[in-house]
């Protein structure tokens, strides 16, 4: 019988079957006969607009099931089709909702919702559909890790694992909740469960490259660097185009090679040109190599496709402070700050390049770091009488900083571990650190205890601390970088202090002392410190010279010579004045200056230019780059006089210049950083050689310099009369120390 003698019921019955198998143009033409005889028929109306659908002509397809559902409004089948044929198109959250309106226990509209909203940017709308989803079918594991996921992108995470944990527990053989339960971790601050859970995804799914990547930041997280480079490359043999693996895996390189670290970011910005993430890890590979133009370059980039990133404008600060550009580190630190209020880092590199900023006055300071501290999560004062206990046992001390390798702390560190007293004193190192080098295995061997914090989350890193019942905790970078400040306002020990790294107040009411001396810090200066002030005899610090340190000696054959080998962060405006003046003083003498920058063709032409414009030509200036540290001191020959700059003074490169017979010429200012080369010249007996005021600084340089220093006899007293002295005593400085801590748990016992 043919299709115009059959009933309109039976055709369609038939057309179904050659839908069903594919046959889709025999089919139309059998719905369209049925709607010819009956042109309201809505099943026939309704299947048409699939067939339309299927060969993608949505506007047709949805006209017709929408004429189906004139005929039957109610039919949830024909709801849910149209809402299927509207996806992505804004009318089609309202056809699910009326899909999920006629079928209100039909758990697959609801989750359709749910994507809808997701395609729309409404992560809690989605959430809320999930939700209703999963309640309608509780043991889907499916749907469970698709409601973890959208609470994830509703900012839900405590929500989100529980979805999670309970799809893994309803089938654990599926991936994505593993994955997706890292990413919670990690935001949580949690690297060792996000690792572990990473791993459990990549044993289901070996070549899973997004969680090889996840695993790799997690572990680099973790201060385990190599295995955070191994974990992403495997994510790019798996995945050989994915640019977040090469960025995670630039940064993982960033201590073991920068030259890598640059190549995996370059790499990673070729991969995905709109990696802001990469561009900022190439910046700070590049500023390791000391190419100073092409990072600020990538760091520029960075904030150009991210005009938010905080972490981009904090390091474009540290690359203009290093450039002694004070006013633009400063905008930049600023900038960082206004983008994240709460940035501990960026808010101490602020404080820290205040501090080289001619226009910052102690008041100003003083505010910025009681800021920073208000902003801290913290703790107040651990009761506990420690008096008792420490009659009869010795202290347990705690270091805590970033420098723990070659690094003027370190070298101060070194003599004062050394020489402690084991009846005294025992001491564990809080490295903050991955870096690691033959100073580190120095310090290593004379502590008693070597902790790595690098990594750890502050509250955890509390929790090492007091599980070590540390009875002083002494903080050994202020706000330098790598500093620890916010683990310090957990308190996690009864007593803490800063000492040797830093030379201004922290801001801290959880740190009770700073440690420092009369020089740095005189008594009527102590208002500007949030702690209470604690003064070693003669000096804060100790000089162990290296064992490679060679003899002074002097090279004859040249102009008197007056060289600098300080950061030139150090090297601002008024150091520039002032050490122009003394060339025009000395018209017959040049100015030698190092400093590992210097390599940058574009900052030694920036130096030029500013000599140049103060009347100092090029031909009397010598400008070199980073060499060997044992190359380094033997160039000391050439220098006649040191010049000390301001408004900071020089740390470890005075008393390297000191060693090698050097003298160095200082001028002190209000500021404790003006005052560190002054100290140690009065600890050598030297106060000669401390200027008060820019005539007097040179007055006193031209002299010393027409006096002559260039017999090696003269540079051998000067290394004899400094090895005897209480700046190289490291026994000395460790006892006044030990005396120190002991009168500290007195003092918190009384």
């Amino acid at each position: 019988m043919s299709a115009a003698r059959k009933n309109p019921n039976a055709v369609i019955a038939e057309a179904v079957s050659l839908h069903r198998t594919g046959r889709l143009e025999q089919a139309l033409a059998l719905y369209q006969h049925v709607l010819v005889q009956e042109p309201a028929h809505a099943d026939g109306l309704h299947l048409s607009g699939l067939v339309f659908h299927g060969a993608n002509r949505t506007v047709i397809a949805a006209a017709l099931i929408r004429r189906a559902l004139a005929v039957s409004p109610a039919h949830d089948t024909y709801l849910l089709n149209l809402a299927t044929v509207l996806a992505g198109r804004p009318e089609e959250r309202a056809a699910w909702k009326a899909a999920i309106a006629a079928s209100p226990a039909n758990q697959t509209a609801y989750s359709a919702l749910g994507y809808a909203w997701h395609r729309a940017g409404r992560p809690g709308d989605m959430a809320a559909a999930m939700a209703a989803a999963a309640r309608l079918d509780p043991v889907n594991a499916s749907l469970q890790g698709d409601f973890g996921g959208a609470l994830m992108m509703a900012a839900r995470r405590d929500d989100a694992a529980t979805a999670l944990i309970r799809a893994i527990c309803l089938d654990p053989s599926r991936v994505q909740p593993y994955s997706n339960l890292g990413i919670i971790h990690k935001d949580r601050q949690n690297p060792q469960g996000a690792a572990k859970a990473y791993s459990l995804a990549l044993r289901l799914q070996p070549d899973f490259a997004e969680a090889h990547s996840n695993l790799g930041f997690s572990l680099l997280t973790l201060a385990k660097p190599r295995e955070s480079a191994e974990a992403c490359r495997r994510a790019i043999v798996s995945h050989p185009g994915f640019a977040a693996a090469y960025c995670n895996l630039g940064n993982a390189l960033l201590t073991l090679h920068p030259a890598r670290s640059a190549a995996a970011s370059r790499t990673a910005c070729i991969l995905d040109p709109r990696h802001a993430e990469a561009r900022n890890n190439l910046g700070i590979a590049l500023k390791d190599l000391g190419r100073i133009t092409e990072a600020r370059a990538a760091y520029t980039g960075a904030l150009v496709l991210k005009p938010d990133y905080a972490e981009a404008f904090n390091n474009l600060g540290n690359l203009y402070k290093d450039q002694a550009h004070h006013k633009k580190s400063v905008a930049a630190y600023r900038a960082a700050l206004r983008v994240r209020p709460s940035f501990p880092d960026a808010h101490s590199n602020l404080i820290c390049g205040l501090h080289y900023h001619s226009g910052s006055d102690r008041a100003s300071l003083f505010r910025e770091a009681s800021l920073f501290a208000v902003q801290l999560p913290s703790k107040q004062r651990i009761p506990r009488d420690i008096s008792q206990e420490a009659d009869r046992r010795p202290l347990r001390i705690g270091y805590v900083s970033g420098d723990l390798h070659t690094h003027p702390v370190g070298f101060f560190l070194l003599p004062v571990l050394a020489n402690h007293s084991a009846r005294a004193v025992e001491t564990f190192c809080y490295s903050n650190r991955l870096l690691a080098d033959d100073m580190t295995g120095q310090l290593r061997r004379h502590a008693n205890h070597w902790r790595i914090i690098a990594g750890l989350p502050d509250n955890e890193a509390a929790d090492v601390i007091r599980a070590d019942a540390i009875d002083i905790l002494i903080d050994l970078s202020g706000h330098t970088a790598y500093n620890r400040l916010p683990l310090f306002a957990l308190r996690p020990a009864p007593i803490q202090a800063s000492w040797l790294g830093y030379w201004n107040t922290t801001g801290l009411p959880q740190i009770d002392y700073l440690v420092t001396d009369e020089t740095t810090v005189p008594e009527q200066e102590e208002r500007w410190y949030s702690e209470t002030v604690r003064r070693l005899p003669a000096t804060r610090f100790c000089y162990d010279p290296p064992v490679y340190a060679p003899e002074p000696a002097i090279i004859e054959d040249r102009p008197i010579t007056f060289g600098s080998f300080n950061n030139l962060a150090k090297i601002a405006s008024g150091s520039l004045d002032l050490w122009s003046r003394l060339l025009h003083a000395a018209p017959e003498a040049r100015l030698l200056m190092k400093w590992k920058t210097l390599a940058d063709a574009n900052v030694r032409a920036q130096l030029l230019a500013a000599f140049e414009a103060r009347g100092i030509p090029q031909a009397r200036l010598v400008l070199r780059s980073a060499s060997p540290h044992a190359d380094m001191l033997r160039e000391y020959g050439e220098i006649d006089v040191a010049l000390d700059p301001f408004p900071f003074s020089g740390g470890l490169t005075s008393c390297e210049a000191l060693w090698m017979g050097v003298p160095v010429m200082t001028l002190p200012g209000e500021a404790p950083q003006s005052r560190q080369t002054a100290a140690f010249l009065k600890a050598i007996g030297h106060p000669e050689w401390i200027a008060t005021s820019p005539d007097d600084f040179i007055a006193r340089t031209v002299a010393l310099a027409a006096a002559g220093t260039r017999a090696t006899g003269p540079r051998r007293e000067l290394r004899a009369r400094m090895a005897a002295s209480p700046l190289c005593d490291g026994p000395a400085l460790a006892r006044n120390l030990e005396a120190l801590y002991l009168s500290m748990v007195k003092d918190a016992s009384a």
